[in-house]
């Protein structure tokens, strides 16, 4: 947890941040970089590492951020050559990697974070928890509102909120005035 808001602190004032991944390490960019744009308000976007020669290395300067995951241990030196060519870039690589492969990551990646050894299908649950922490620390340094956001699923629904008063909800459930955000939960419990 020290690690992550580290680097959080390190790199928080990013203006894009990019996450590469290969095979199932994709779709944990993906996830990871939905909460940093959700959270912090941060240009964000995960890419396929395989198709990084295919255009996508265009985007990465001097500068540029890239939290690059391996954990898919058995794609590990491909990898490790899509950090190398970020690099060579200018890009900075924060990198996400099983505890067993840190070092060898270490030598590539400006930054490694690591999540405990375990089976390939259980690393996608391992390695979410750091990215969120990651973007929940980002978007506090950037003196996001965490409590009440912007998008999202509790954000922007579009209804006027009760007036003050008014009756209880089709249905039943709490008065309007008393506790809305209960209101809407207990609402989904029951459907």
């Amino acid at each position: 947890r020290e690690a992550v808001q580290y680097f959080a602190s390190q790199y928080f004032n990013r203006d894009s941040v990019f996450y590469i991944g290969r095979n199932i390490d994709y779709a944990l960019g993906l996830e990871g970089s939905l909460k940093l744009k959700e959270i912090s308000y941060v240009h964000s976007e995960a890419y396929a590492s395989g198709e990084l020669k295919h255009g996508t290395i265009s985007l990465i300067d001097e500068g540029s951020l890239v939290v690059a995951l391996g954990t898919c241990l058995r794609l590990f030196d491909k990898t490790m050559s899509n950090i190398a060519e970020v690099k060579s870039r200018g890009g900075d690589v924060l990198a996400l990697t099983c505890e067993s492969r840190a070092e060898d990551m270490a030598k590539t990646a400006d930054g490694v974070i690591t999540v405990p050894d375990a089976h390939p299908m259980l690393l996608p649950l391992l390695g979410v928890a750091p990215l969120q922490l990651f973007a929940y620390y980002a978007a506090l340094m950037r003196g996001c509102d965490i409590a009440t956001p912007t998008t999202g699923p509790t954000a922007g629904r579009g209804e006027a909120a009760p007036r003050a008063g008014a009756p209880p909800p089709p249905g039943g459930g709490r008065p309007w005035g008393s506790a809305p955000r209960l209101y809407i939960v207990d609402t989904l419990e029951k459907r």
